[in-house]
This record gives C-alpha cells, sequence and structure tokens, in this order.
C-alpha cells in the first residue's frame, strides 16, 4: 500500500479482497487520503467493497434518477423545472452512461467545450456545470464518490452585452417625450433623469424608451 502525489491530487495504491492492485485518486489534502486509505484496507479484510462496488455500477443516469427524487421535492417549481430542462437537454445526453467514477475533470472540460462548439450559450453552459457540481457534491455526500472531481472548476466568462449609444434624434424625441426632465446621463442600462423638483432623480428602463426609436 501507497500513498503519491501525482499531478494535482494524492493516489492510494492497495490491493483489493479480488488480489490485484488497485489505484485511486483522492485530493489535495493527504490526511483525506490515509483516510480512505485505511478505509479501502479495512474493506479488504472484510472482504468486500461497500462503496467501490456502488461507483462501479452506478451510472449518471441511475444516479440522476435518485437524486431528483430526493432533492426536487424541497426548491421551487420554476428551479425544479429548470434542473430537469439542464439534465435532459445537457447533462444526460452527455454523461448519461458514464459511471460516476470516469466523470473527471478531464470529461467535464470536453463537455464544456462540445457545448460551446454546438452553439450554447456561456451562460447556459455555467448553468449545466453549476448542476452537475451540485449532483457530484451530493455523490460524496451519499458515499458513491470520495472526492468531486469538479470542486474547483471555475465558470466560463461570459461575455458583456454591448450598449447601443443613442442617436441625436432619439435623445430630442426622449425630451419631446418627457418634458419634466432637464438633464440625463447613460448608466449602464438605464437612463437617471434629473427632474427640476428634486436632486436625486429616478431611473428610466430603458425598455420602457424602446417605443421611442424610429
Amino acid at each position: 500500500m501507497s500513498i503519491r502525489w501525482r499531478g494535482k491530487s494524492f493516489h492510494i495504491r492497495y490491493y483489493g479482497p479480488d488480489g490485484h492492485q488497485h489505484e485511486e485518486a483522492v485530493g489535495p489534502n493527504r490526511k483525506e487520503a490515509e483516510t480512505v486509505l485505511h478505509q479501502r484496507l479495512y474493506e479488504s479484510r472484510l472482504g468486500k467493497y461497500p462503496i467501490l462496488a456502488r461507483r462501479t455500477r452506478t451510472t449518471f443516469t441511475t444516479f440522476a434518477d435518485d437524486w431528483k427524487d430526493k432533492h426536487l421535492a424541497r426548491v421551487r417549481a420554476s428551479t425544479a423545472k429548470r434542473y430537469r430542462e439542464l439534465l435532459t437537454h445537457q447533462l444526460l445526453p452527455h454523461f448519461g452512461t458514464h459511471a460516476l467514477s470516469t466523470i473527471t475533470l478531464s470529461a467535464v472540460e470536453t463537455f464544456r467545450t462540445d457545448a460551446l462548439e454546438s452553439g450554447l450559450a456561456p451562460k447556459t453552459v455555467n448553468h449545466a456545470t453549476a448542476l452537475l457540481k451540485q449532483l457530484l457534491d451530493a455523490a460524496v455526500d451519499w458515499g458513491y464518490l470520495p472526492i468531486s472531481p469538479i470542486a474547483k472548476l471555475k465558470k466560463l466568462r461570459v461575455p458583456r452585452p454591448s450598449l447601443a449609444l443613442w442617436t441625436p434624434r432619439e435623445i430630442r424625441r426622449f425630451f419631446a417625450c418627457r418634458p419634466g426632465a432637464v438633464a440625463f446621463r447613460v448608466h449602464r442600462r438605464s437612463i437617471h433623469r434629473a427632474s427640476p423638483w428634486g436632486n436625486s432623480g429616478d431611473a428610466v428602463d430603458r425598455a420602457e424608451l424602446a417605443g421611442l426609436r424610429g
């Protein structure tokens, strides 16, 4: 048996009850690697692998079904609907037949690349990845995985939408439609109007002014 640092995590090696040597990536914490190794040796002495057997047999689809039954009843209906959509259209087509133990950081990076190349928006890919994180965290809590492989995965950068500048004609029409406005400035997506009757001013959303374009 041994514990070795390889790449970005500690790996443990041990002989199982089947007589073969096994290697398992645990994570960046050595104490956690020691704990998992001791647990594997204990399981070997008992002649069984309760955790590893579940990891080997359980596919992402099977685990996702169990997770939905236990989790979706505790969230809002709109959230549950969104989770089901992300699972049905994004996660299950890609990871459905994978065993939980084979979903690695590299596999998730491939999923994100493929999703972007297919035309999916970065924001949607981030939502799908966040849901995948939830499921893998639950797999850790329920004893299916020793550690989540994507715990430190960062979100994709989402481009900020460009803001359209008003033409002089649009500015004149704005003042014509809002005679109380004596000055204005553009701030993000709102027009802030200074009123002659106060100093605070109020904000006019661009959606309110959509009808001014022509």
